[in-house]
């Protein structure tokens, strides 16, 4: 894409679900404190997280981040396509001009109207 800088985009947790980020929060502190005591560590930390937090959940840190993967991709998505849009009008911004003036005067000729001057 040759882009000269790189942004970080922080989506947040769609407001539906919203009201059980505290709860998740909490359960994910637990968690850590669980996890030291029991003694989990390298590669083991994030499964024993990912599996005890939906534990103390009840499933509801599951659905959120499905919901906030769904949303990343949307978000994504829209990004994607402004970028795409921006790289397509600096393509055409290197085309010469006299394509649009042609075009111009062709389109004026057609509606019984004078065509402008062309210096």
């Amino acid at each position: 894409m040759g882009l000269p800088t790189a942004t970080i985009i922080a989506c947040p947790i769609p407001k539906e679900h919203a009201a059980e980020g505290k709860m998740i929060n909490e359960a994910i502190e637990a968690a850590l404190m669980e996890c030291k005591e029991v003694g989990v560590t390298s590669k083991n930390v994030t499964p024993f997280l990912l599996k005890r937090v939906n534990e103390l959940t009840a499933g509801a840190s599951l659905k959120t981040n499905i919901a906030l993967l769904e949303n990343n991709a949307h978000i994504a998505a829209k990004l994607a396509n402004v970028l795409a849009e921006e790289e397509r009008k600096l393509e055409h911004a290197d085309e010469p001009k006299s394509t649009t003036i042609s075009s111009t005067m062709n389109k004026s000729k057609e509606n019984g109207k004078k065509a402008p001057s062309v210096v």
